[in-house]
């Protein structure tokens, strides 16, 4: 069976701030780079967990079409200013299973009393311990009378993906207390492309380019690294189907590491003739991979180096699996030999 060779993928990670960053993967196969841009864009989007607010309480309001005297918004408005709040909620203060035990009227809750004239903020509310507010300069509303009071509740859970306030009312299930669209993923934006790569003198391969953009909540890097997670965790049963595929070795791990060992072989190991030996150390090359950087005109052209050294050279690389630069196969190099060989017989 051919197997699959196994690049050295290196992330390069460019974060420019806790919330963009642009993640570069390099060297793919050829076909991978949109097989699994596509699988973790997807994974980024919908399955990265995160926090939101999913119910508020404001004042003694019912519902959300109500008006508040001597407050300039109205709770539609308030809502909406709310849904742009950036929450994280500690793991170790609050686990998933503790959130899904809390009913309403023991739910940790965040809260804002304000009273005259004043102007609201991000910044005023008070949390409970394992709460955080990312963006604490958010507009929330303006009370314009100096007899305006406000008194805000706000309700929020960790989750993933999106969930309609529909569902929500149900959690809440109780009179004064709004349910909203909680949106919980915090990923921005995502998106991909794939560049063409060359790998060898022959081969193609591809190059991943992930732009990514977060809500400050957790940082690109790590939802990357959490996406590429959750794909491996999905993967895994399913390898696990079959014994014998599980331990099988699709990938070759030996060969990049082989090729760069015999690349890094010195020329007065190839057992060349000493005249071969000489040209090319006055020529400055110390190393196989030097010599397979130079064209074969380059390597012609090598003072005092003639054709029957060139062609001890050329056999020598060939016996390595290698060529000189811009050859386009061994099989290349060994009918040029061939030929040369003929004409001189």
């Amino acid at each position: 069976m051919k197997k699959f060779l196994k690049y050295n993928l290196n992330p390069k990670i460019d974060e420019k701030n806790n919330q963009q960053a642009r993640i570069e993967i390099s060297s793919l196969e050829r076909g991978m780079g949109n097989t699994l841009g596509n699988a973790l864009r997807r994974t980024l989007l919908f399955d990265i967990p995160g926090s939101s607010l999913f119910a508020i309480k404001i004042n003694d309001a019912t519902h959300e079409f109500q008006a508040i005297e001597g407050i300039k918004e109205d709770i539609v408005q308030i809502i909406l200013n709310l849904k742009g709040l950036v929450i994280k909620i500690d793991e170790n203060a609050y686990s998933d299973e503790d959130l899904a035990k809390f009913n309403i009227e023991n739910w940790p809750v965040m809260e804002v009393t304000a009273s005259g004239k004043t102007v609201v903020h991000a910044s005023d509310i008070k949390l409970p311990v394992g709460f955080e507010i990312i963006n604490k300069d958010l507009y929330i509303c303006e009370l314009t009378s100096s007899t305006a009071k406000l008194d805000l509740k706000l309700y929020a859970t960790r989750d993933r993906g999106f969930t309609p306030f529909t569902e929500n009312r149900e959690k809440v299930n109780t009179l004064n207390v709004i349910a909203i669209d909680a949106n919980f993923s915090p990923i921005v934006r995502v998106s991909y492309t794939v560049d063409e790569i060359k790998l060898s003198k022959t081969k193609l391969g591809d190059k991943l380019i992930f732009d990514l953009s977060t809500n400050g909540s957790i940082s690109p890097s790590d939802a990357f690294a959490y996406a590429a997670k959750i794909l491996s965790e999905y993967l895994q049963p399913l390898i696990a189907i079959n014994e014998k595929i599980s331990e099988l070795k699709l990938i070759e791990e030996e060969v990049a590491a082989k090729k760069s060992q015999t690349l890094s072989i010195q020329i007065e190991d190839m057992n060349l003739s000493v005249r071969s030996f000489n040209c090319l150390k006055r020529a400055g090359i110390q190393t196989i991979q030097q010599l397979t950087d130079k064209t074969k005109d380059q390597v012609e052209h090598i003072k005092n180096l003639g054709k029957k050294s060139l062609r001890e050279i050329q056999k020598k690389l060939v016996e390595y699996g290698l060529s000189f630069k811009q050859e386009s196969s061994n099989d290349a190099n060994d009918e040029e030999l061939n030929e040369e060989e003929n004409i001189e017989e």
